[in-house]
């Protein structure tokens, strides 16, 4: 059995994209934006997998439009794959959105054998960064070991000295990450 980050895909599989950051990182902002975006509309329904509820709400008019249906799971016990499976047997998904609560280590996610993971994004508030860095540091490493894009917000008020500073952990937490922006 390979491992969750691992799979390949094949003709059959569903693929999973995964989003990721600390509680009000923006994930659900950046969610709604994209599903929202031309290029990202399918013609079969969309699985979101949301982990935790923050401040920002799905809008029941956006879900309808982009024929996605919502499943709430706030404890990782109950994330598990016997439980993804039945929701993809209740809504026949071609892909499936996971909003991934960032205190979750997100090594310990486990995925149906026909899906696979297609993209992680990690999103940051960089305006709490340095308690991320001096106190999270071993959540991030897990939100970041698989990460295609990482996106730092919230950083308009920061000096680009200290953005700079950012940069190295994150990079070296996210090797595998094409973009950091």
């Amino acid at each position: 059995m390979t491992g969750t980050f691992d799979r390949e895909p094949t003709s059959t599989s569903i693929p999973v994209f995964v989003i990721n950051g600390f509680l009000e990182s923006g994930k659900t902002q950046f969610m709604k934006f994209t599903m929202q975006q031309e290029y990202f509309q399918d013609d079969r329904p969309t699985l979101l997998v949301l982990c935790e509820e923050g401040e920002e709400e799905y809008d029941e008019k956006l879900l309808k439009r982009t024929n996605t249906h919502l499943a709430v799971i706030e404890d990782q016990k109950e994330m598990t794959v016997e439980r993804l499976h039945e929701l993809e047997l209740v809504y026949d998904p071609g892909r499936v959105l996971i909003e991934w609560n960032g205190i979750w280590n997100q090594d310990e996610l486990e995925i149906p054998e026909n899906w696979f993971v297609n993209q992680v994004v990690t999103l940051f508030d960089t305006s709490t960064m340095d308690l991320y860095l001096k106190n999270m540091k071993s959540l991030m490493g897990p939100m970041l070991r698989h990460s295609e894009l990482v996106l730092c917000n919230r950083a308009d008020d920061i000096p680009m000295d200290t953005l700079g500073e950012y940069h190295f952990p994150i990079e070296n937490d996210g090797q595998q990450c094409r973009d950091c922006i």
